[in-house]
C-alpha cells in the first residue's frame, strides 16, 4: 500500500481538512515507532482513509480483515481475532507515539475503545491559524528564493519603516551582525511593538552568537504576532541553536501548522529530529524538504548532513558531488555536508572561503549552530569566528 506524502492549506476555523490529516499520518508512520510496523502502518492509513472518504459506517472487523490482511470471505472474527488485536495494538503505539516524538504535534488521531473509526483532534495552535496578510506572503518558496531572507525583503518592502530596516537587512544578509543589530534597535525606539523588528533583532543576535538577547527579542516578536508562521519559527531556531530540542521542536510543529506550505520550517524540523536522536523522522524530514523545493541546494546540503550524520555516507557523499558541481557560491553548503562526514579540513577550508566571498552568510551561524560543533576544538575554528568581526 502506497503513503503518499499530501500537503494542503489549513482549514478555515480549525477544523482538520483532509490534506492536514493526511500530513499526519505520514509523520506518524515515518516515525521511529511505527516506521518498522509495516501492518500498523496499513491499518492506520487505511481507517483514515476510509474515514475521510465518508466510509466510516462500513469500517468493522469482517471488512477490515478482508481489505487491510487479505482475508477471504469466510474470515469470521469469533475465531480469528486478527484485526481486534492489531487494533489494540495500534491505538497502544500510537499512545506511546504522542508521549515521545508526536507531543507537540498540531493535529491528534484517536480511537475510542471498541471503535475502528480515527478521531481527528486539532489542538490549540492549529485552531488559531489564519490566512496570511500581504506582508506575510511569499512563504511557500522560501528557499527557492535564497532561503527565509526572500521572505524578510518582501516583508520589508510593504512596511513604512525606512532605510534603517533595510540597511538592518542587509547587515543581516552580508554578516555584519553589528551594523544590523544597531540599524534595528534605532527602529525599535521608533516601534517598539513592531513584530517584525523584534523577530529581525532575534536573528542578527543568533547570528551573533548571544543567544539569551537572541530567544528575548524572537519570544516579543512571536508574542506581537502570535499567527505568524516566520516569528513563530524564528523562536524554534533561537531554541534549536540553545540546544533546548524539545521546545524548538514545540515551536516548529506550531510554525507549519500555521502555514503548512512553509518550506524552510521542513528542513528545521528535520535538523531537530536529527540531534534530538530521531533519526528516520529526520531523513523523512528532510528528504520531504528536498523534493518541495525542488533539491534547492540548501535543502541537499541538509539531507547531505543528516545521511552522513546517520551513516549513510554513499549517498551524502552523492550530494556532496552535486553540490560541488553546482553554482558558485556553495563553499557553506559543502561544509556543512563534510562536517557532518567528520572532514575537519575540508569543512573547515570551505567555512574560510564562505567567510572571505561573505556569501551564505545568514545560513552559517558559527557560533552556535550544532552542525559545527565537531569543529570547535579544532584549532583552526576561533579563526573563524574572529574573522565574523
Amino acid at each position: 500500500m502506497e503513503h503518499p506524502v499530501i500537503q494542503g492549506a489549513f482549514a478555515p476555523e480549525g477544523r482538520a481538512g483532509a490534506e492536514q490529516v493526511r500530513t499526519a499520518v505520514v509523520n506518524i508512520i515515518r516515525s521511529e515507532r511505527f516506521n518498522r510496523s509495516r501492518r500498523l502502518c496499513d491499518l492506520l492509513w487505511y481507517l483514515a482513509e476510509e474515514t475521510l472518504a465518508g466510509r466510516a459506517a462500513r469500517l468493522k472487523e469482517y471488512t477490515i480483515a478482508i481489505d487491510v490482511f487479505g482475508r477471504g470471505a469466510e474470515f469470521d472474527p469469533k475465531i480469528d481475532t486478527a484485526v481486534r488485536t492489531e487494533a489494540w495494538r495500534l491505538r497502544a503505539r500510537l499512545r506511546d507515539y504522542y508521549r515521545a516524538e508526536g507531543a507537540c504535534d498540531w493535529l491528534r488521531i484517536n480511537f475510542r475503545k471498541g471503535s475502528f473509526v480515527p478521531e481527528f483532534n486539532v489542538g490549540a495552535s492549529a485552531s488559531h491559524a489564519a490566512p496570511m496578510t500581504p506582508a506575510h506572503e511569499g512563504f511557500g518558496h522560501l528557499l527557492r528564493d535564497q532561503f527565509l531572507y526572500a521572505y524578510l525583503r518582501n516583508a520589508v518592502a510593504v512596511t513604512p519603516l525606512g532605510e534603517q530596516i533595510r540597511a538592518g537587512l542587509n547587515g543581516m544578509i552580508s554578516g555584519h551582525t553589528d551594523l544590523a543589530i544597531a540599524h534595528l534597535r534605532q527602529q525599535l525606539v521608533l516601534r517598539p511593538e513592531d513584530a517584525l523588528l523584534h523577530t529581525m533583532l532575534g536573528l542578527s543576535l543568533l547570528q551573533a552568537g548571544l543567544l539569551p538577547e537572541a530567544l528575548s527579542e524572537a519570544i516579543c516578536g512571536a508574542e506581537l504576532d502570535p499567527r505568524c508562521a516566520f516569528a513563530t519559527s524564528s523562536v524554534a531556531v533561537v531554541h534549536y541553536h540553545m540546544r533546548h530540542y524539545d521546545d524548538a521542536l514545540y515551536h516548529s510543529h506550531r510554525a507549519e501548522a500555521q502555514s503548512p506550505e512553509f518550506d524552510a520550517v521542513k528542513l528545521l524540523i528535520g535538523d531537530i529530529y536529527l540531534h534530538s536522536g530521531f533519526h528516520r523522522a529526520a531523513i523523512g524530514r528532510l528528504e520531504d524538504a528536498c523534493r518541495l523545493t525542488a533539491n534547492h541546494p540548501l535543502a541537499l546540503a541538509h539531507l547531505g548532513y543528516g545521511y552522513a550524520r546517520t551513516g549513510r555516507y554513499g549517498e551524502a557523499r552523492r550530494l556532496l558531488g552535486a553540490l560541488q558541481g553546482g553554482a558558485a557560491g556553495n563553499a557553506a553548503l559543502l561544509a556543512l555536508v563534510n562536517a557532518g562526514l567528520g572532514e575537519s579540513d575540508a569543512a573547515l577550508g570551505h567555512l574560510e572561503q564562505a567567510l572571505e566571498s561573505r556569501t551564505h552568510m545568514p545560513e552559517l551561524l558559527l557560533h552556535s549552530s550544532p552542525a559545527y560543533d565537531g569543529l570547535r576544538a579544532h584549532p583552526r575554528f576561533p579563526a573563524l569566528l574572529a574573522s565574523l568581526g
